[in-house]
């Protein structure tokens, strides 16, 4: 028996090994694919291509309170870096990011120096640069390391918070954080930053401005960490809050242009606009701002497809170049009700939506509102 029990024991022990190792390899996995999971999630409605972490969205929002550097710069070139590589979550479709970038975490290309406090080492890589005759010259570099993305989009402020970067970025173009901060700033920090040296592709900045429009990346500048994790979309572009009894009517456009005198766009917008343009591809949705009784559907050759909605007490909102539009003369709406989508129909130079508000059948500006 005592023979007996010794043969089984070694089997028997051997087999509680094997099972705790398991065991142990199945925790890991789960608690590495919830990290994984943590790390690529995202508040919803904003559209971020799926490489985009939410530890990455924390250190670019620490970075625009504490140095003015807008959001939307720093995702744009990520995205025109590193972006819809074939490494990592996402790689195998296209959807990942680069080799330097998932590997070493260096979103940007930074090449490594000494004063990089940042880094924890370099690995040189072989790199494609435009010479200033146009021609691609393929040398090799050595690239910064980073513990984390973090640790990467802190250097990339500090790197902007001195020269030649500072004159041409933050001192000009610095996001004051107070919810105004526009189109044209972001666009025009963009360029600075190529303008110091970033970059020697000579489209880079329109690359990355694309990015932020595709995006709605400018949204971002006008919000906080906290904005970002309740998914507060930021109506953008310069906003000053008004009495906030309208709602967004496209929240995921950027604001093109606002209320009042302007250049005209493409020779055929008026120079006294008299709403505000929201710039987003066509198809995207458009919401009603108030509740109200929609009362007039219709098409002409300035407004293209039209929506007016009455929302009692002398209050008018016009909702013009959609694609098309989804509700009747008569109808009722809600407040947030998707009743049109975004088109390019009528005299317009580019797939948007063209808002109004009316008080007692007079154009006003509708951030008095919004």
């Amino acid at each position: 028996m005592k023979r007996l029990w010794k043969r089984l024991l070694i089997p028997i022990a051997s087999g509680l090994f094997l099972l705790l190792i398991m065991i142990f390899i199945i925790y890991e996995t789960i608690v590495s694919v919830l990290v994984l999971f943590n790390s690529q999630s995202q508040p919803a409605g904003y559209n971020l291509p799926p490489f985009v972490t939410d530890d990455m969205m924390q250190a670019f929002f620490e970075t625009q309170k504490e140095y003015g550097i807008p959001v939307s710069s720093g995702v744009a070139q990520l995205i025109a870096e590193s972006g819809f590589g074939s490494y990592g979550p996402g790689g195998e479709a296209g959807q990942g990011l680069s080799s330097l970038a998932y590997k070493y975490h260096n979103l940007f290309g930074i090449k490594y120096f000494s004063g990089d406090r940042f880094a924890s080492g370099s690995v040189n890589m072989i790199t494609g640069e435009e010479t200033t005759g146009g021609d691609l010259d393929i040398i090799t570099a050595a690239f910064s390391i980073y513990p984390t993305y973090g640790d990467c989009i802190r250097q990339r402020a500090r790197m902007l918070s001195l020269e030649p970067y500072y004159s041409r970025t933050i001192a000009k173009y610095k996001n004051p954080n107070d919810g105004s901060y526009t189109v044209t700033l972001a666009n025009s920090f963009m360029s600075g930053i190529r303008e110091a040296g970033w970059a020697t592709d000579t489209s880079y900045v329109t690359k990355c401005v694309t990015h932020m429009q595709t995006y709605n990346l400018y949204q971002f500048d006008n919000m906080t960490w906290e904005d970002y994790q309740n998914g507060q979309a930021s109506s953008g572009g310069g906003t000053t809050p008004g009495s906030g009894y309208l709602a967004n009517p496209c929240p995921v456009a950027y604001i093109s242009s606002e209320f009042g005198g302007r250049t005209s766009p493409g020779g055929i917008g008026s120079t006294n606009h008299k709403g505000r343009d929201y710039a987003a591809p066509s198809g995207t949705p458009i919401y009603a701002a108030a509740d109200g009784s929609v009362i007039q559907t219709s098409y002409n050759n300035v407004r293209g497809y039209y929506i007016q909605i009455n929302h009692g007490n002398g209050l008018k909102t016009l909702y013009q170049h959609c694609s098309r539009y989804i509700v009747a003369k008569g109808q009722k709406v809600n407040k947030g009700q998707i009743i049109a989508y975004v088109g390019n129909t009528g005299a317009s130079t580019g797939p948007h939506l063209h808002f109004e508000v009316w008080e007692n059948d007079v154009p006003v500006d509708p951030r008095n509102y919004l």
